[in-house]
């Protein structure tokens, strides 16, 4: 009969080193994989609960992932700026999402979503009424106080490190009316005005500090204007420019309609005959204008559906 042999206690100690190791290496391997696939699934339901405007429950699951610690940079300072986003734009809660914004800048974003980070500063800083704030972080956003273009010339005023020039106020006195224009005679006028452009300039910046250019009221006026400032272009170029009246074609005019002249005396009646024959022959222009177009668009009128 042959003799069992035991293990020496030495073997059984390697053996059981030997599977420690081999189960500390599979955990350590499932630990990598694990928790990137939830914070994948744990990312694409906070997406859906900001999608269904479950804010408050979207921002406590942005905080989960950022609490695991497994995440760049970069990404925490994304997930920061998302929340903050929420916390600003739809739940008005501009202190929180300061801090959410100011968190994400620390966090190493990249040059772009930085540079979004300090306008998001700037803009709950003004919502929270500190202007002094929001410009310091403007400040620190721009490398130059001056306006790109800003006319050249002595410095007359100053906002903050930007400077008003001479020339600026000049461009600003030259865009008045006329009769404006002749009623700032004077020095005490002229710093009448100042006073007044430094006015507009400073509620401008406020309104860009909080973000009022991206409001959709703002918006919607901007281009009513635009299309307006088109509209005018085109009617001065194809129709104002084209009409002509002179003296005689006034006076023939006034031949023509002398009832329309109370019995004035063409001499008396010169400007107001001009005016009435150049609004004639625009109006005349201005069909053959929106004639062309009509037939070059292919424009179709439906009157019985009105």
């Amino acid at each position: 009969m042959k003799e069992t042999r035991a293990f020496s206690p030495i073997l059984w100690v390697l053996l059981l080193v030997i599977l420690a190791a081999q189960a500390f290496l599979v955990i350590k391997s499932l630990s990598k994989r694990e928790p990137e696939a939830d914070i994948d699934k744990m990312q694409e339901y906070a997406h859906a609960l900001a999608d269904n405007r479950l804010y408050s429950q979207a921002i406590a699951e942005y905080d989960r992932i950022l609490e695991t610690g497994k995440l760049s940079e970069k990404k925490s300072a994304n997930l920061n700026y998302l929340a903050g986003k929420i916390y600003e734009a739809k739940l008005g809660d501009y202190e929180n999402a300061a801090a959410r914004f100011l968190k994400a800048k620390l966090s190493k974003p990249g040059e772009e979503l930085e540079r979004e980070l300090s306008l998001k500063l700037v803009e709950c800083y003004e919502r929270l009424g500190r202007s002094f704030d929001a410009q310091r972080e403007l400040e620190r956003e721009t490398s130059t106080g001056e306006k790109p273009g800003t006319p050249g010339g002595r410095v007359v005023a100053r906002i903050g490190k930007r400077g008003i020039t001479l020339g600026e106020l000049e461009e600003g006195i030259s865009r008045l009316p006329e009769f404006a224009q002749r009623d700032i005679n004077s020095k005490d006028k002229r710093l009448e005005f100042l006073r007044q452009y430094i006015g507009g300039e400073l509620l401008h910046d406020s309104a860009l500090r909080k973000g009022y250019n991206k409001d959709p009221e703002v918006l919607k006026g901007l281009e009513d204007v635009k299309k307006q400032l088109l509209v005018q272009k085109i009617l001065q170029e194809e129709v104002y420019s084209k009409i002509e009246v002179t003296d005689s074609d006034a006076k023939l005019y006034y031949q023509a309609h002398r009832d329309e002249f109370e019995n004035k005396s063409f001499h008396e009646a010169r400007d107001l005959a001009k005016l009435k024959l150049q609004q004639e022959r625009s109006q005349e222009e201005f069909d053959k204008l929106i004639a062309r177009l009509m037939e070059a668009e292919k424009v179709q009128i439906f009157e019985d559906q009105l």
